[in-house]
């Protein structure tokens, strides 16, 4: 890591490189993230590109207030007005919690050009199954998702009733249609990932895929599992090339 790249704040940590970034692009950790997003993870997901990247820092309470004051403050510490935001798993939930919010208030002083839901929570039309627990086993055989399962177990541990909430709400999210709805009134370009080793949020099937695509949405299949963007620069980089 190097020190001079970073700022860090107690809502985000800001990735800037060392010319004026051509492009912001926000990230948004899922369920227990806080923290699983390392330094040099961003770094060798950004590589050579002249990008600045912010990781959110998030707790279950927080959101989505947390979500919008952080893109407000980083977009107006680089004077940046567009952002594109990559969410990862429930923080998919945030993003429409925030949209809904902002809308009653009048709209935000910043854009959302772009958003990535990656292994994201209510984008797919497959129930989690049983096969989700296979998830915590694959993760001890990797160790860098080992790492991210690590900094979650202290996260649960820190908030336990809080996170469990979150966990509830997500989980028992509902409503495909609604939430198709609020991504493409954003105006916001849309994408969406999926992970092939995902027993969490699982590659919805063809009908859905055509559904995303009729929109106006790419969708896409990666390999890995649910932690592949927290705990691996791949995805992340390959979301930052695509645009």
């Amino acid at each position: 890591m190097r020190p001079e790249l970073w700022t860090q704040t107690q809502s985000y940590d800001l990735y800037r490189p060392t010319q004026e970034p051509e492009r912001l692009v926000l990230f948004a950790h899922g369920w227990l993230g806080n923290g699983t997003v390392e330094h040099d993870v961003v770094e060798r997901a950004v590589g050579n590109l002249n990008i600045a990247l912010a990781v959110l820092k998030q707790t279950p309470f927080s959101r989505p207030k947390a979500f919008h004051e952080s893109i407000k403050d980083v977009t107006n510490t680089l004077e940046i007005d567009e952002v594109e935001v990559i969410n990862h798993s429930i923080a998919q939930l945030v993003y429409i919690a925030k949209l809904a919010h902002q809308t009653k208030k009048g709209g935000a002083p910043y854009k959302i050009v772009k958003m990535t839901a990656v292994d994201a929570v209510g984008t797919s039309d497959r129930p989690i199954t049983h096969r989700a627990v296979l998830e915590g086993i694959n993760m001890m055989a990797d160790s860098d998702s080992r790492r991210v399962a690590a900094r979650s177990v202290i996260n649960f541990a820190r908030n336990p009733m809080g996170e469990l909430c979150e966990a509830t709400r997500a989980f028992t999210s509902r409503g495909l249609d609604t939430l198709d709805r609020v991504c493409h009134e954003s105006g916001a370009q849309l994408s969406y990932i999926f992970h092939d080793r995902d027993n969490v949020v699982r590659t919805p099937t063809d009908r859905r895929v055509s559904q995303l695509e009729a929109q106006g949405s790419n969708v896409v299949e990666l390999y890995g599992g649910h932690l592949e963007a927290t705990g691996k620069p791949e995805t992340i980089h390959y979301v930052l090339r695509a645009a």
